[in-house]
């Protein structure tokens, strides 16, 4: 996800990360779209999800944050803070100061392991350049989401905090492939989908079921004593890939 973005600041980093292209991305698609008559405005926030408590990851001693649904705007979090940027190094700087507020922890499994899953959401605003009357403007919404890895306790052989944290991550990623299953069976349409099981899964209840475009990512080592996780990790992709709008 992030790649080599704490070595772009001063140019271009050899190993960008997903994040990084896709900024630039942005902002070459807004210098195309400039030339045609439109003008944007782009807002960024980064949160996390930690033991079922999302946090602002962009300001200092955050508290638990709120998740309301819209029936106009979908899902929103009212307090989350929100940064107007311009430039790819703005995006950077900010995720750097996110990054550096995110629970990470050494375990037996990985030595820098993420224990909380990430949130980063571009707000967009796309504007014609022609003045009128009535000032109209079309926006949408990019999320980012960096998901912790499921852990096996037997591996990890965590105890504790790293043990209560492991338990929730795989809760809710449990909750995630449950709603993925149900939109995923063309048996099952129009049943319930248990969105708020976890607070991950209503956050991203848009990005599931919504009007949107969703790319799944899936991470799987080649060395067989991962075996078992590779198989449930590939399942997961596969059912992803069947959701039908």
């Amino acid at each position: 996800m992030f790649g080599d973005i704490y070595n772009s600041m001063g140019g271009i980093a050899m190993n960008p990360g997903i994040v990084s292209l896709v900024v630039r991305d942005l902002f070459q698609t807004f210098k195309k779209e400039s030339e045609n008559g439109f003008e944007f405005n782009i807002k960024l926030s980064y949160l996390e999800i930690y033991n079922e408590h999302a946090r602002d990851l962009l300001t200092l001693n955050s508290e638990e944050l709120m998740i309301i649904e819209d029936s106009r705007r979908g899902i929103m979090i009212p307090n989350l803070t929100e940064f107007a940027i311009n430039t790819h190094e703005e995006v950077v700087k900010h995720i750097i100061q996110g990054n550096s507020r995110r629970i990470m922890a050494s375990t037996n499994a990985n030595q820098f392991s993420s224990r909380s899953h990430a949130i980063i959401q571009f707000t967009i605003e796309k504007r014609s350049k022609t003045k009128d009357i009535v000032d109209s403007f079309l926006q949408s919404k990019l999320c980012l989401v960096d998901l912790a890895g499921s852990e096996r306790a037997a591996v990890s052989e965590n105890r504790g905090l790293r043990q209560r944290e492991g338990a929730n991550i795989n809760r809710s990623l449990l909750a995630l492939g449950n709603c993925i299953n149900i939109l995923s069976d063309s048996n099952k349409k129009g049943a319930f989908v248990p969105y708020r099981d976890s607070k991950l899964t209503r956050l991203l209840k848009d990005s599931l079921g919504g009007n949107t475009r969703t790319v799944m990512l899936a991470c799987i080592s080649p060395s067989y004593l991962a075996y078992e996780e590779t198989v449930n990790t590939l399942k997961y992709a596969s059912s992803a890939k069947n959701i039908k709008r």
